[in-house]
């Protein structure tokens, strides 16, 4: 029997549903099934195919998926207007005490508290260690 002819639509199957879905983890079933279709050229034996393609998977699976994983699926990802904010300097329009206090940061206006817990006075310049909620969380800047 050509079995190469089974392999090769078992591949086409699997990148089919590559398509339909997403993550590239379906089509290392078809690499699996692509090398066992040429091997079934070769190699008449249905067990020994199988074991090619379960063995080839394996062996795409262990070196694509790092690959795929770094470069296809690890797009670089958006900044939203608060991750911008993050190392920024900014200065205090509101004096910061132990409760809370504003500073504008690039134009904007933003609820802040001192990292240290100590009080940071009007026109002082801070920086923006890190964002908790919807506050900015600040450190006083010396100059």
């Amino acid at each position: 029997m050509d079995y190469w002819i089974i392999w090769f639509v078992a591949a086409l199957v699997f990148a089919l549903l590559e398509i339909a879905t997403s993550g590239f983890f379906i089509i290392i079933f078809g690499v699996g099934a692509v090398v066992a279709g040429l091997s079934s050229i070769f190699i008449s034996n249905l067990t020994i195919q199988l074991i090619i393609f379960i063995v080839s998977t394996t062996i795409a699976f262990i070196f694509l998926k790092p690959f795929i994983n770094k470069h296809l699926l690890n797009q670089k990802r958006t900044l939203t207007n608060v991750d911008r904010v993050i190392n920024k300097k900014g200065i205090v329009i509101k004096a910061i005490t132990t409760d809370m206090g504003q500073v504008k940061v690039d134009g904007e206006v933003w609820s802040a508290v001192s990292k240290s817990g100590e009080e940071i006075k009007e026109n002082e310049k801070v920086i923006v260690e890190e964002v908790s909620g919807v506050k900015l969380v600040v450190s006083k800047i010396e100059e």
